[in-house]
């Protein structure tokens, strides 16, 4: 039955369909992104503050144009 109705749909109906799906696509792996990210927080009974756990001396930078940095940071695995 699917292909049938596929038979009879006006071929500029395929350049949108696949630009919808693209589209979704790319709009769900987004926001997969964005919910993996370090701000965001899904545990909120066992840690609701993490961000209060680094210490001091450690950085959470991904880049540091001056040099090295003196300790590692790292996100706990749950």
């Amino acid at each position: 039955m699917a292909i049938y109705t596929l038979t009879r749909v006006p071929v500029a109906v395929y350049p949108i369909l696949g630009l919808m799906v693209f589209s979704s696509g790319f709009a769900t792996w987004y926001v997969s992104r964005l919910a993996r990210g370090p701000d965001v927080v899904w545990n909120r009974k066992g840690n609701p503050e993490p961000w209060m756990d680094v210490k001091q001396t450690e950085t959470t930078k991904f880049f540091n144009p001056n040099g090295r940095f003196e300790s590692h940071w790292s996100r706990k695995q749950f």
